[in-house]
């Protein structure tokens, strides 16, 4: 939303709407046609398709002041400046509102920075997707907004999980074919679901359109929830990495078995070899019979990574082996709501009383959720 300081209006800009421009130059004195094609209202930046004129582009510099307003309205949008011109498939002119006009020509939202968690694993049938489900009903539970982002490529499962189909995903919104609220379904437990599948494997190849349409989308998460969990697939892929160093903070999932412990330094290994952030993992030991076995296993990861990566491991607690766990998958519904007083239940609240508690975790400003992500991948 962008405020007209003098008229004391409010214009909202959205992807697709049509536009009229005006500049001050000398050379350019028509009223030029364009569209918006990307929109980031906290930074008073606009993206806005190559205007033309009698077939010809309209090449505005870069330095340009311009005002702009919506197609059939009176009201003009003053104190832009063109900033850059991009090429490319959906070239576009950017234009950005002068900072020193900010506080008065744009009304900024006062949203709440989205938290961003990964649950992750070296290796798959670990409990990974359990844990997702149970920790964000325990969020919800403490009062947080969650919604979890099933990103694991190729296997998503959290829709299984909890009984529920989705009729579309990602891929439906990079086409532009539907909004981020359309596909979010919204669970019986207190959480959204984020069916990400096989819209998640274009996130490298978007076009400027698609990015910024997609990226204004996933900004109005910041409206609606709190926490994004983000359920990855498992292994050393780099659809799982960048997931895990986009959000910075999470749950690295482990359990007993020896190849789970080795997928899991692997993971680590290749976190800190490729690393353009600090790893952030919180490490959780999952189908275990005891506290003190879960110490044990816990102790030879913590060992192994500061050791050999310099790298030190939070534990923060265990999942013990737990019969109703079991129960909770074949009847499709988190143990938190099947059994909310055993022990595995328990354990989740824990976990998620800790993270709530935790000031440093709170500590993850996410501007925007795809452009975290945009950093690892492009």
């Amino acid at each position: 939303m962008f405020h007209n300081g003098k008229q004391f209006k409010r214009i909202t800009l959205n992807i697709g709407d049509q536009v009229e421009f005006q500049t001050s130059s000398a050379l350019l004195r028509d009223t030029y046609h364009s569209q918006v094609i990307g929109c980031n209202t906290r930074l008073g930046i606009v993206q806005i398709s190559f205007p033309t004129s009698n077939g010809k582009l309209v090449l505005v510099p870069v330095g340009t002041n311009v005002k702009l307003r919506l197609a059939g309205s009176n009201d003009w949008l003053e104190n832009f400046t063109v900033i850059d011109r991009t090429n490319g498939e959906n070239r576009c002119l950017v234009l950005q509102i002068a900072y020193s006009n900010a506080a008065e020509l744009i009304n900024y939202q006062t949203y709440d920075d989205l938290q961003l968690l990964a649950v992750t694993s070296g290796k798959g049938g670990v409990g990974k997707t359990t844990f997702t489900i149970n920790l964000a009903m325990a969020l919800s539970k403490l009062g947080k907004r969650v919604c979890v982002l099933d990103a694991s490529l190729g296997t998503a499962n959290v829709d299984v999980h909890l009984g529920i189909t989705a009729r579309y995903n990602l891929a439906h919104v990079i086409a532009g074919q539907r909004h981020l609220n359309d596909i979010l379904v919204d669970s019986e437990y207190g959480f959204s679901v984020l069916p990400g599948c096989s819209g998640l494997q274009r996130i490298t190849e978007l076009s400027d359109f698609e990015y910024n349409y997609l990226a204004t989308e996933f900004d109005q998460l910041s409206e609606r929830f709190q926490i994004l969990i983000v359920d990855t697939g498992a292994g050393i892929s780099r659809s799982v990495t960048n997931f895990v160093r986009a959000a910075g903070t999470g749950y690295l999932i482990i359990t007993p078995e020896p190849s789970s412990i080795t997928d899991a330094y692997a993971l680590l290994k290749t976190l800190v070899k490729e690393q353009k952030s600090k790893v952030n993992l919180k490490l959780v030991v999952n189908r275990v019979y005891s506290k003190s076995e879960a110490v044990e296993v816990a102790e030879r990861v913590q060992f192994a990574a500061e050791r050999f990566l310099d790298l030190e491991l939070q534990y923060v607690g265990c999942i013990l082996e737990d019969r109703k766990v079991r129960d909770s998958i074949i009847m499709q519904t988190p143990v938190l709501s099947l059994a909310p007083y055993c022990n595995a239940s328990q354990a989740f609240l824990e976990i998620a009383k800790e993270l709530d508690t935790d000031t440093a975790a709170a500590i993850n400003p996410s501007f925007n959720v795809l452009s975290r992500l945009w950093n690892f991948v492009k």
